[in-house]
């Protein structure tokens, strides 16, 4: 008899490793409220949050609870926040609850904010950002501003 380590598929053949990768991935990475970390996470799935943490999150999905809090940033695709964050956000999707709080500077594609949510920071669309950063490199901050055409004055 021949023992295998490692869990078999309904057909009886071993699991690869991208199908192991796949369940990891499922299954979100989860902090209690009774943890503090101080450090960097980085995931390439997602992390649900309830603790502390000190550190930047560099993840797929990140879901900060009522009772989670970051102090540092954040670069995410996928940003649902009912706790508080202290720190720079670069999210696709950001959604942020009523029972939020946000202090730092938010780039998003897109972003929801329920009523009751205490916003202290400034937004900007990721497009927007890149022109920034790329005006920033060139010397020329007002190459992308609009033109306004010359005032005309009535005459009299």
């Amino acid at each position: 008899m021949k023992f295998i380590k490692g869990d078999r598929s309904e057909d009886g053949g071993s699991n690869t490793d991208a199908d192991t990768h796949r369940k990891k991935q499922a299954q979100p990475s989860i902090i209690s409220d009774d943890i503090e970390i101080v450090g960097n996470l980085n995931c390439t799935g997602e992390i649900h949050l309830e603790g502390k943490l000190k550190g930047n999150v560099d993840a797929a999905k990140l879901t900060i609870g009522k009772s989670g809090h970051v102090l540092g940033d954040i670069y995410v695709d996928s940003l649902r926040v009912s706790g508080s964050v202290e720190g720079k956000v670069t999210a696709t999707k950001v959604e942020i609850s009523g029972t939020a709080y946000v202090k730092g500077n938010i780039y998003h594609e897109t972003i929801s904010i329920e009523s009751g949510a205490e916003l202290n920071g400034n937004f900007q669309r990721s497009d927007q950002q890149e022109k920034s950063l790329q005006n920033e490199k060139t010397g020329n901050p007002n190459r992308d501003l609009p033109r306004h055409p010359k005032k005309i004055h009535p005459v009299n």
